[in-house]
């Protein structure tokens, strides 16, 4: 019995002086929240009740007053580089400024031209500086300038009012939700030009969008009714009283496992919109040299123009895999014939 008692008493005055020290350092901070636990100490140390439970009352209180003080300590914002470019945020991350460059310099020559007919040159086909915002963690802004090849235009300015992870709103200028290689970001291409298929798909446009993941990513969906823009074009002004209604639906079976299947997946993306005059006609250039090699010569469309795209993608470890099929048709007339054309 008396073993007990000095082994009790030791751990009492172990634990008395862990607490007079988180105290001590607190003390400037919280006078009056250490006066009301030390008023219950006391009231502790006075009776002769279970020593045990008021061991594990202390420990309690340590725990508290140390958590006080890394809530206390934590700084209000935190500053970051790297990848992301410069990161400002808060502590709890519900705001948050991101500032970022893509760069992208290139160079374009011809090594077949005997006929001159293709200016070799260098060139910077991508100078992109970028702003990212969340408030609140409701709302996030985008905006996205390009310099490119010595031109100005705002490829991205538009906000999201996010409700939940399965629905948020995003109005503005970006990409349309239809093509699969359209939506990787620039700067994570596996090529410095995008295939040909991205060609025969519309690109950014002005409108409202609905976008969200179900089931925590194992359906995903992307729909938006947009101004409409030819194919392979971006616009800011729409040239017609004729819009376009996109929409993409993507699922990913196996993202709940663990199997090498987890990074599958399928999609399909559609858009239908009626759309007249020349403005909505598609002109084709080669992806690297930026040639013009078809376009439409006196003509107009006329009628309901109709996209639709199968795709698939698959990624395992460092193998990654996708692909996508695009067909798009517009009923063109040309003076007095009407007729309806598929790419």
């Amino acid at each position: 019995m008396k073993d007990k008692r000095k082994f009790n008493s030791w751990c009492i005055l172990g634990l008395a002086f862990g607490l007079a020290a988180v105290a001590a350092t607190a003390y400037g901070q919280d006078a009056a929240g250490g006066s009301d636990e030390c008023s219950i100490l006391n009231s502790q140390l006075s009776s002769d009740e279970n020593w045990e439970l008021k061991i594990a009352r202390w420990s309690e209180l340590i725990e508290e007053r140390l958590n006080r003080l890394e809530k206390t300590n934590k700084p209000a914002t935190a500053v970051s580089s790297g990848g992301d470019g410069f990161v400002l945020q808060s502590s709890e991350g519900d705001n948050k400024l991101q500032i970022g460059l893509l760069l992208q310099a290139d160079g374009q020559f011809d090594m077949t031209d005997s006929n001159r007919q293709v200016v070799n040159s260098f060139s910077i086909s991508r100078l992109r500086p970028y702003v990212r915002g969340r408030f609140s963690r409701r709302f996030e802004v985008y905006f996205a300038p390009d310099f490119g090849g010595g031109n100005l235009s705002v490829l991205d300015a538009y906000v999201d009012t996010i409700f939940a992870p399965a629905f948020r709103l995003r109005a503005g200028k970006t990409k349309t939700p239809f093509g699969l290689e359209l939506l990787h970001s620039d700067s994570n291409l596996l090529f410095f030009s995008r295939a040909l298929p991205t060609s025969l798909v519309p690109n950014r446009d002005v409108g409202i969008q609905a976008l969200g993941d179900i089931s925590g990513g194992v359906v995903s969906y992307m729909v938006g009714i947009m101004n409409g823009v030819a194919d392979g074009a971006r616009g800011d002004l729409d040239t017609n009283d004729g819009k376009d209604v996109s929409g993409r639906l993507i699922v990913r079976p196996f993202n709940k496992t663990r199997t090498p299947l987890k990074g599958f997946g399928v999609a399909l993306a559609g858009s239908r919109g009626r759309q007249s005059g020349a403005a909505a006609l598609p002109s084709f250039k080669t992806p690297s040299l930026q040639q013009l090699y078809f376009s439409y010569n006196a003509a107009t469309a006329e009628g309901v123009r109709m996209r639709y795209s199968p795709q698939f993608f698959y990624y395992y470890k460092a193998f990654g895999a996708f692909g996508e099929y695009v067909r798009t048709e517009t009923p063109i007339r040309k003076a007095a014939t009407t007729t309806g054309v598929a790419h």
